[in-house]
């Protein structure tokens, strides 16, 4: 049966004004007339999409007319609120993304239980997905450009460093895999961060029998699998490790590298076809990052990179040789050709409905150890994240601290030792300042 009402997010008032703060800025008062329904303290705005068990809703605290912020509430539907099977599912997700505390992972606020309905409070992030972009991009016969591509693929890189590590409350390793490293759950920041979502059917401790989903279970979308996860082998870090180097490949070169036909097709591919090198389609990629990429997507797993960790590190060098450049970061978000245009693969393109969400607007944002350079300002709503597929989201226990704030600023690159212990994945990216307008 449903515990008793109660809230484990905010309840002192130190955490509150963390809380607060930290909100999404209101850019306007809902509209007058709008449909907003209380839940305990929160005012839910919008519904922003449904998915199996759970809906997802645009929400606020405070005066629903002048709103101190917004965040996003994921509650279970009624239906399943009285099922013992699906609350229980609902809380192994939420325990497990409870662990995910990370500046490239989304930030969670809380948890509990109003009117018998379980939910996690967490916070409405301000971007669009990377898949979004790239649909423009194939649209328009443009690419990534390589730093670009370098930065957005180390910042994914730290957050499965940080995961592969991850250790439970008894100090035992996790062993969480994401299964689903796609472009539609990489999240580009207007402030210049990366964020990795969709945990939800993360695979952890393939030796435990209340896994929340099992090894031989096949979950992700098959073009961004890796083939020991399509063949329903034991999967490990390296896994995740293929599965990226296929979202660096699609940046790199503005194609399809195993989607775009059906489900069989892509297996196929996947399993057998050729990964043809990336300056087959951008010649002017550097070097070094084509390497990267073709260690990536070895099939064979002694090849592979052998950590998301081994791999930020020499995406850390390749930024340090080929800073970034938030013009040009700016543009690829904006969807325009920035590099030549390619011939199109046969399979053509894919149309997503986060497609047709609004363009980005300009903003001035500076970079680490790059000069101060134009930068990004994006103000898609988090809509973006349910057309992503979103599945799961976290939340934190009561009394932990909320979220690291030391960890809101973005730090330089610099070459780091290999991890000791699961703290040593958590770097942060580089510094990311607006500039003054």
């Amino acid at each position: 049966m449903p515990q008793a009402d109660t809230e484990t997010s905010v309840d002192d008032e130190r955490a509150r004004t963390v809380f607060v703060k930290d909100l999404a800025p209101t850019a306007a008062a809902p509209a007058s007339g709008s449909f907003a329904s209380q839940f305990g303290r929160y005012w839910l705005l919008e519904r922003l999409g449904r998915g199996g068990m759970a809906e997802v809703w645009k929400a606020c605290v405070g005066d629903v007319k002048n709103p101190e912020g917004f965040l996003v509430i994921k509650k279970i539907l009624p239906q399943f609120a009285r099922s013992a099977y699906f609350v229980s599912l609902f809380r192994d997700e939420s325990r497990l993304s409870a662990r995910l505390t990370h500046p490239n992972v989304v930030r969670v606020y809380g948890r509990g239980v109003i009117g018998g309905i379980d939910y996690l409070a967490m916070e409405h992030l301000d971007g669009v997905d990377l898949g979004t972009i790239l649909v423009r991009l194939r649209r328009l016969n443009g690419k990534v450009p390589p730093s670009v591509a370098a930065f957005i693929a180390c910042e994914v890189a730290r957050a499965l460093a940080y995961a592969h590590k991850l250790c439970d409350e008894s100090g035992e390793p996790m062993n969480l895999i994401h299964r689903d490293v796609s472009p539609e759950n990489i999240m580009l920041l207007r402030d210049g961060r990366v964020k990795l979502l969709d945990f939800g059917i993360a695979l952890f401790d393939q030796r435990s029998p209340r896994s929340i989903t099992q090894a031989k279970t096949f979950k992700g979308k098959a073009a961004y699998s890796s083939p020991e996860q399509v063949a329903g082998d034991i999967i490990d870090d390296r896994s995740d490790v293929f599965s990226l180097g296929v979202v660096m490949w699609e940046m790199l070169t503005g194609q399809r590298l195993f989607g775009g036909g059906d489900h069989a097709t892509t297996v196929s591919r996947l399993m057998r076809a050729e990964i043809p090198p990336v300056s087959r389609f951008a010649p002017t990629v550097f070097p070094t990052l084509e390497v990267v990429v073709q260690r990536a997507l070895s099939r064979s797993l002694g090849r592979r990179y052998q950590s998301a960790h081994a791999m930020v590190k020499d995406l850390e060098a390749i930024l340090i040789a080929h800073p970034l450049d938030a013009q040009q970061l700016h543009k690829t978000i904006e969807g325009a050709p920035l590099t030549e245009a390619a011939p199109a693969l046969a399979e053509g393109d894919p149309r997503r409905a986060a497609a047709c969400l609004p363009p980005a607007r300009d903003g001035h944002t500076s970079f680490g150890a790059a000069s101060a350079r134009r930068g990004i300002r994006l103000t898609l709503c988090l809509a973006a994240l349910v057309v992503a597929g979103l599945a799961a989201w976290p939340f934190t226990a009561k009394g932990r601290r909320l979220f690291d704030e030391q960890a809101l600023e973005l730090r330089p690159y610099a070459p780091k030792p290999p991890p000791a212990a699961p703290a040593d994945a958590r770097n942060s990216p580089p510094t990311v300042r607006p500039l003054a307008r």
